[in-house]
């Protein structure tokens, strides 16, 4: 017989221990049969979570870093602005990782298997044949199209490689985070290189791409190395202390619904911001808005961002994809022309009516007309 839980968490990752987490500390809910399921325990340090806000940071106790004052770069110009009352912070897996399990409720187990199947009626089958059933089964796997590019809406892969890297003299400003740098080659794409400085002698560079298809292995190592050696010096002077790869869906629809007892959560749910790629708040409000449901003894929700920001992210997203305008020109726009705190409210959807009416502004031009015809017709 299948082993009987109140909730069912498929995926320890942000989504997944965020839920598990806060399941945890909610004094009518911690007490309930909780079982998180994994493929792999969580031990590597295999990514960061980065995110910006005005109040007290989630997950305060585990900050690795934090910058106000940041960098953007492009063929267009170059700008270093402070985004005060903002703060930039960085957060490790490694770090987030044993803090969740070392704060979840005696009632949450772990277990270690690849789900083969999840089902509506609250089952969950694991490819060795062990099988559990829940009234609630909250799932945070994502599969990426086979063919993003023939979906019938705009939807684009923001992948990424990174390095963190460790140099025996000072070359970095610990001061200062480059949001982006767009000063590579783009070759049809929006590229830029992302730099989290930790200190004058460690940081970490990433490669980001923007585009409908990954690319070669190699040719993330090389645009790497050939960027650090441009900027910063040889890449033999420098220790890759660990390395990290990703890939982010960017899209505005075509995610999971809520269907029977089968929940989806974090990118699943479409807690990635289309534009942005930029997911660790609204995972957070999601899983404090199934957290209330619960509580209530409602069906938990789905996420579902404000109606005019699922526009905008439409909307833009129309843009890079058709490449009615080039990335590198699109975020010029936006990062040397407003004051830093109108972009940063607008892209964490807190944004006034004129923070708004100001991006959208700046983004003036026949490409984003195009785009919003385009998208209204569709």
């Amino acid at each position: 017989m299948a082993k009987s839980y109140d909730y069912i968490i498929i995926g320890a990752g942000a989504a997944g221990l965020s839920l598990a987490y806060e399941l945890s500390r909610h004094p009518a809910l911690c007490q309930k049969r909780v079982l998180l399921i994994d493929n792999q325990k969580k031990e590597q340090n295999d990514r960061t979570w980065c995110f910006w806000t005005t109040g007290t940071p989630p997950f305060q106790e585990i900050v690795y870093r934090q910058w106000q004052q940041l960098a953007f770069h492009s063929q267009y110009g170059s700008r270093s602005f402070s985004i005060a009352p903002f703060r930039y912070y960085m957060i490790r897996g490694i770090d987030f990782y044993r803090y969740c399990f070392e704060h979840l409720a005696p009632a949450v187990e772990f277990c270690v298997g690849e789900v083969a199947e999840a089902t509506p009626a609250g089952e969950v089958r694991l490819s060795d044949g062990r099988g559990f059933q829940a009234q609630w089964i909250f799932d945070s796997r994502y599969r990426l199209p086979q063919k993003p590019a023939e979906l019938p809406y705009p939807f684009l892969l923001q992948h990424f490689k990174g390095y963190v890297l460790r140099s025996k003299r000072p070359c970095f400003d610990a001061s200062t985070a480059t949001l982006m740098d767009f000063r590579i080659e783009q070759a049809g794409e929006s590229r830029f290189m992302y730099i989290l400085p930790f200190s004058p002698t460690e940081a970490l560079v990433e490669f980001t791409v923007f585009g409908k298809a990954l690319l070669p292995p190699a040719a993330y190592d090389h645009q790497l190395k050939q960027y650090i050696e441009q900027h910063y010096g040889e890449l033999s002077g420098f220790e890759i202390k660990e390395e990290e790869f990703g890939v982010i869906p960017m899209a505005a629809q075509g995610f999971r619904h809520t269907k029977g007892g089968l929940v989806p959560i974090g990118t699943a749910a479409g807690c990635a911001k289309g534009s942005s790629g930029y997911a660790f708040l609204f995972i957070q409000k999601h899983c404090k808005q199934i957290i209330a449901a619960l509580a209530r003894g409602q069906t938990p929700p789905d996420y579902r961002p404000p109606w005019r920001f699922h526009r905008y992210d439409r909307i833009f997203l129309d843009v890079l994809f058709h490449k009615r305008m080039e990335g590198d020109a699109l975020f010029s726009k936006l990062f040397l022309q407003l004051p830093p705190q109108q972009i940063l409210r607008f892209l964490i959807e807190e944004s006034s009516l004129m923070d708004e009416l100001s991006v959208i502004y700046a983004l003036r031009s026949g490409a984003f007309v195009r785009a919003a015809l385009h998208d209204a017709l569709s």
